[in-house]
């Protein structure tokens, strides 16, 4: 870790349970949006939060986000980890639950869904200054709606629907 005029390198150490990496900051732990472990990140804090400057060493399991919408919309947090390491993250999450509770369970690993196959989705609408309405999916943590032209997550069918409400 070093720190210097508010800006910080640290490096992450896991995936928090929403998405966001984890490192330990000079100020204690802190949540580093769309970091993977093992990176070493330059970062300004905001509380428990961090802003990402610089990533000075990236994952070997980082990928280009396959979405256009990746880091605006708030639905996909880790679309630019490589799909192995993400799909055992997510089974070690489950296990995880399961120790937590007292179960001991084998559990498989997981299967990956094929692009365009989610049935559900929460839909934003928000009406702009202008009159007009945004309809889209909520910016990453904010009640802003991102006005998303598609989405490669869910099914053809809602992304052809979305576009009902900015006919009012």
């Amino acid at each position: 870790m070093h720190a210097q005029d508010g800006i910080e390198t640290v490096t992450v150490t896991e995936i928090g349970h929403k998405g966001d990496g984890v490192a330990d900051s000079t100020a204690g732990r802190i949540f580093v949006p769309m970091s993977l472990p093992g990176e070493a990140v330059r970062i300004e804090q905001a509380g428990e939060r961090a802003r990402v400057i610089e990533i000075v060493t990236p994952s070997p399991d980082r990928v280009t986000p396959p979405c256009p919408h990746f880091g605006l919309c708030g639905g996909c947090s880790l679309q630019h980890w490589a799909e192995p390491a993400y799909l055992e993250f997510k089974r070690q999450t489950v296990a995880a639950a399961f120790a937590d509770r007292g179960i001991e369970a084998t559990v498989l690993p997981t299967v990956a869904v094929a692009p365009r196959s989610r049935r559900r989705a929460v839909i934003a609408v928000q009406r702009g200054p202008d009159g007009r309405f945004a309809v889209g999916f909520r910016e990453r943590l904010s009640h802003k709606v991102a006005p998303a032209a598609g989405c490669l997550v869910v099914t053809p069918a809602i992304v052809d629907a979305m576009p009902i409400g900015r006919a009012s």
